[in-house]
């Protein structure tokens, strides 16, 4: 993952910077929310990738949060948020939102058993985050996920993934406030 910037509508894009080491972690599908023009916080699915001629079976794959308060210039890790699988099923994007008291909410799918949509909260600008909540623990395939949110004008946090259950065993869209 990586800031670009446009001045002109998307026409022409600069290159500013990496956010996260590239070599052997993938760095892919971010989130971001605005802090103040400068100071932005970025989620960012991860996984290790062994370099090329190592033999290594198993792929980890996490959230990290960065955060860069130059604009996008510089970037530096602030936590890691949550595994999102034990390495088996290429992990799951997350979806972050600043609540109205600045609390930020980030939600992702967790590709283990149980297969489930999981959220964490910080309160001090993503230094620090919350133990999981478990929004749901129920889908019956681990292929699901891939949240989006909003928060809306009563911080409450609207929630869509696709996902599987008893019920509907095809996978389909739900939704949780």
């Amino acid at each position: 993952a990586y800031m670009l910037e446009t001045n002109d509508g998307g026409k022409n894009l600069e290159f500013i910077s990496w956010i996260a080491e590239t070599d052997t972690f993938r760095s892919v599908m971010p989130a971001t929310v605005k802090i103040t023009d400068d100071h932005m916080i970025t989620a960012l699915r991860r996984r290790y990738d062994a370099p090329k001629g190592v033999n290594h079976s198993l792929r980890d794959n996490w959230i990290d949060v960065y955060e860069t308060r130059d604009g996008g210039r510089t970037w530096q890790f602030l936590n890691k948020i949550a595994d999102t699988d034990r390495g088996r099923r290429n992990g799951n994007p997350p979806a972050m939102v600043r609540l109205s008291d600045g609390t930020l909410c980030i939600a992702y799918g967790y590709r283990a058993e149980p297969y489930a949509i999981r959220a964490r909260t910080s309160m001090d600008k993503g230094k620090t985050w919350s133990k999981e909540i478990i929004i749901r623990d129920d889908a019956i395939k681990w292929d699901m996920g891939y949240v989006r949110m909003i928060a809306r004008p009563d911080d409450k946090v609207v929630m869509v993934y696709y996902y599987t259950t008893k019920e509907m065993e095809e996978q389909h869209i739900e939704a949780t406030i």
